[in-house]
């Protein structure tokens, strides 16, 4: 077996002493000594401060020094054995003190007591040097720690602490050894009364010695020592953090364009406003407002003037308010109004009045002077609205009454508001099921030639067959049907129904073989991709001629020229459908589209023929006749009700009318008979 090397200092004056020190080192069995003798106090501090040795054993008596002399002048790093003449009690305390691992008088050398002496001298310096190295290494992760790391005692005050506590707390040296934690955190306005206190709180202050106050995360851990109980605390900064949070959080409850309340914190304050309202007499009121033609001013200027234009909204919206009043955009041009506090119908009324007033005035947007207006709905708390989504509901349906008003206007929600729109969900339920049961029938209108007084065709036009009201006309429901998609089901089922039952006339009576359907095709049915397909398919499985059918649309289907609509229009015109414009007059549509699209014929309005007695409506007959005739388009005026009508237009031009004064829309049976059809040709 390998013996184990160590390095000794012998420091002894006596030259016998250091004879027998060195025998007895030399009878340990299984160590080397790499004995170094010197035999001066000088010689062995000079040693040490200038070589390692595992371990020294010192002399006490070195001429006009000592061995404890020695010990006192190294640094400490070699543990020192002091050998004496003689056991004295004093000089065992002094040479302990002094830092000496052993203390062994000479008469009691021998090799088993020096063994055990200098091995118990390095295993001792070993677990001090690893204390030390620990503690260096735990001092320097204190110091580079960004928290700030302090030592306390019960009462609070501090015993030790890294740079980044004086750095925070702006303390110096000299102020931290006089320094308190309680002083330096702890809730809110209030002092702790010891470190124990601070234990559990998440939510503290910190304060300078400046008293600049800012947020803090703190850990406290305690422990006792020597019958003293001490702290550690860990003290972190969470001023960023927390401005952080506090950003998302306002970014999840306002509206990143205005910066207005959202329609989740819209929601809450209202349902908040509600419980107060409840707990204490008085009423909110809620107000709902949509900008009039926003849409026509994103589509000519683009969306970034919009978004302007909803900033400079909002900055008037606020302006209207008093200060605890809220608004909040719910959504595109729709903003909420939440009036508490006294919300009495003059408090509400006058508010609204002075929006509306506020957004008429010209709003300068990009070099530009934007007209602007708004419609406003108002509800109120009441036995029936009693929630946040009762609330926005009536004033929904008030704002769209204001719109129907006219716009630039508010309504106050009433009842028959409530019932009407429950009567339109009763009428979309209701639909379905008409639909399954084939309740949605087709009934014909006959379309005549002013000149020969001839049916030239027919317009197919939808009824409802209700088991309990009876034949209903489409006032009743195709609003709903609109809203809830039936309108699709509808159209298809008419348009399939017109084209079998015109190809039957058309081969049962001889004279009608031109006889033509026309079919009012929906503007959602007009943003189906497949419709031009579906029209394909229902004119392969009737057997009608594409030229027997008109596809009737409106005049706001034109007003998206490059849109789905206008590509339909063209791929029917290919196909041989005949197109025209139902209502012509009522809408939008700028000329240049009529030249450019390919239609076959315009439908003069009711409203306009049935003015024709007077010179203004007589001179917009005229002039939607001359349009036709300068487009090469064909006209057919409805509503056509009494003979002087008829003639009216006739001398204008017109080719084709339709009204009350040739016949009502009545079912194909009916008008099989004034086609000269039989009865037993009907049956298909």
């Amino acid at each position: 077996m390998d013996e184990r090397q160590v390095s000794l200092l012998l420091v002894e004056d006596d030259e016998e002493d250091k004879f027998l020190t060195v025998e007895a080192l030399r009878d340990i069995s299984g160590t080397d000594y790499e004995i170094t003798w010197v035999t001066s106090a000088e010689a062995a501090v000079r040693e040490l401060a200038t070589h390692r040795f595992d371990v020294a054993l010192l002399d006490y008596r070195l001429g006009a020094h000592t061995g404890i002399e020695v010990l006192q002048s190294s640094d400490g790093d070699t543990p020192c054995i002091l050998l004496t003449g003689q056991r004295d009690r004093d000089t065992d305390l002094e040479a302990m003190r002094a830092g000496a691992a052993d203390y062994i008088v000479k008469a009691d050398l021998g090799s088993v007591d020096l063994e055990r002496s200098i091995r118990y001298a390095i295993d001792r310096a070993d677990d001090v040097r690893s204390l030390r190295d620990s503690e260096l290494r735990f001092r320097a992760v204190v110091e580079a720690a960004t928290d700030a790391i302090m030592l306390v005692n019960d009462a609070g005050d501090l015993i030790a602490w890294n740079q980044a506590a004086l750095a925070l707390f702006g303390l110096s040296e000299a102020g931290a050894g006089t320094a308190n934690l309680l002083d330096l955190v702890g809730p809110i306005g209030v002092r702790p009364s010891s470190p124990e206190e601070l234990s559990g709180h998440t939510d503290l202050r910190g304060r300078t010695v400046e008293q600049r106050s800012f947020p803090v995360e703190v850990t406290i851990s305690g422990w006792h020592r020597d019958q003293a109980r001490l702290w550690s605390a860990i003290v972190r900064d969470v001023t960023w953090q927390r401005e952080i949070e506090a950003q998302l959080v306002h970014q999840a409850f306002h509206d990143p364009l205005t910066n207005l309340a959202n329609r989740a914190l819209f929601a809450d304050r209202v349902e908040h406003a509600i419980t107060r309202s409840n707990a204490q007499p008085g009423c909110i009121a809620v107000l709902f407002l949509d900008l009039d033609d926003f849409k026509r001013i994103n589509d000519s200027f683009g969306h970034e003037v919009g978004d302007e234009l909803l900033l400079a909204v909002s900055t008037r919206l606020l302006a209207c308010l008093r200060p605890n009043d809220t608004a909040a955009r719910l959504g595109g041009d729709e903003f909420g109004i939440l009036i508490e506090q006294s919300a009495d119908a003059v408090v509400a009324f006058s508010t609204a009045q002075a929006i509306l007033e506020s957004l008429s005035a010209e709003i300068n947007i990009s070099g530009r002077s934007l007209a602007m207006s708004c419609s406003l709905g108002i509800a109120f708390t009441s036995e029936r609205s009693t929630t946040y989504s009762d609330l926005l509901r009536d004033a929904d349906l008030a704002m769209y009454a204001a719109k129907s008003n006219g716009k630039n206007c508010f309504q106050l929600f009433d009842d028959s508001m409530h019932a009407a729109i429950m009567e339109r969900l009763n009428v979309e339920v209701e639909l379905r099921s008409a639909i399954e049961n084939q309740q949605i029938q087709a009934f014909y209108q006959p379309i005549i030639d002013l000149k020969t007084g001839q049916i030239k065709g027919t317009e197919a036009l939808a009824r409802w067959r209700h088991p309990q009201r009876g034949l209903l006309s489409p006032i009743a429901f195709i609003e709903a049907a609109e809203a809830n998609g039936a309108i699709v089901s509808i159209g298809q089922q008419i348009m399939h129904a017109a084209c079998a039952q015109t190809k039957r006339w058309q081969d049962l009576s001889p004279g009608h073989r031109d006889l033509t359907i026309s079919v009012n095709v929906s503007a959602r049915q007009f943003r189906d991709p497949l419709l031009v397909e579906y029209i394909e398919q229902v004119l392969h499985e009737t057997g009608l001629r594409p030229a027997s059918l008109i596809v009737e649309i409106t005049e706001s289907l034109l007003l998206d020229k490059a849109g789905l609509a206008i590509e339909h229009l063209r791929r029917l015109a290919l196909l041989g459908v005949g197109l025209a414009i139902d209502d012509f007059g009522t809408g939008y549509s700028s000329l240049s589209y009529l030249q450019d699209l390919p239609l076959t014929l315009l439908k003069v309005d009711r409203s306009f023929v049935n003015r024709s007695h007077d010179q203004r409506g007589a001179s917009l007959v005229q002039a939607i006749i001359a349009i036709g005739d300068r487009l090469g388009l064909m006209t057919t005026a409805e509503g056509i009700e009494t003979e002087e009508q008829a003639q009216f237009v006739t001398q204008l031009g017109c080719q084709f009318g339709q009204g009350y004064l040739f016949a009502k829309p009545m079912p194909a049976d009916d008008l099989a008979a004034l086609l000269g059809c039989t009865a037993n040709s009907l049956v298909s």
